[in-house]
């Protein structure tokens, strides 16, 4: 449901800037080279074949990201980012009844993002964007709580094995508020990763992110 929720704010967005009037005359040309912070909320869950009973864990990313242009509608958008990722589930068992676990995974995100500009309005810009995501495994934990108890032990110690190197792809859509005192870059993007979470088993990391930027020019 948040993901169908978020999809649907982001489209409607871009519709209403895609069709307003007097764009072209109005348009914010950005030639510069521009950086800032980027943060935004995780929606993420495993998806795939051995993926089952697991639900969508929120979390958080938060980074930099670079803004170069490569022409009059066209950038690339390398990012930075921590991304706290994994997924939920219940488990049902004889001794314990339900037990509720939480696949609990950090990386170190490098999105290398290629993106074009669309007519809007004014000072909106709404984009769409997508490519390449590399992912260095940082930390990887696992939690479980049962009939009030809880443990917490590391992949390793519970028996699995995470990938320590991920790569995967992203696409998405983004509005774009052109201020005084910077761009302000409110977007919507879908993640799946192609490299296996853990070992030989069919599952891997997906989820919807929703965040902002701020950005500002680079001196020339």
């Amino acid at each position: 449901m948040t993901r169908r929720l978020a999809m649907v704010i982001v489209g409607a967005a871009l519709a209403c800037t895609a069709t307003a009037p007097g764009f072209a005359q109005d348009k914010v040309q950005r030639k510069d080279v521009e950086v800032g912070p980027v943060v935004g909320v995780n929606f993420y869950r495993f998806g795939g074949s051995d993926a089952q009973g697991f639900t969508t864990r929120t979390s958080f990313y938060a980074g930099l990201a670079l803004t170069v242009p490569l022409g009059a509608s066209a950038f690339l958008q390398p990012e930075v980012l921590y991304s706290a990722e994994g997924a939920k589930a219940i488990f049902p068992d004889s001794g314990m009844g339900t037990i509720q676990g939480t696949y609990k995974l950090a990386y170190l995100a490098v999105p290398v993002l290629f993106g074009a500009r669309l007519e809007g309005s004014g000072t909106v810009e709404p984009r769409l964007f997508g490519g390449p995501v590399f992912k260095l495994d940082l930390t990887c934990e696992v939690e479980a709580s049962a009939q009030g108890m809880s443990a917490k032990w590391t992949c390793t110690d519970a028996g699995l094995t995470a990938k320590s190197i991920a790569f995967g792809a992203a696409f998405g859509g983004a509005v774009a508020l052109h201020t005084a005192w910077g761009e302000l870059d409110l977007q919507v993007r879908y993640t799946y990763d192609f490299t296996r979470v853990y070992g030989q088993s069919n599952v891997r990391n997906e989820g919807l992110s929703a965040g902002a930027g701020l950005s500002v020019s680079l001196p020339r």
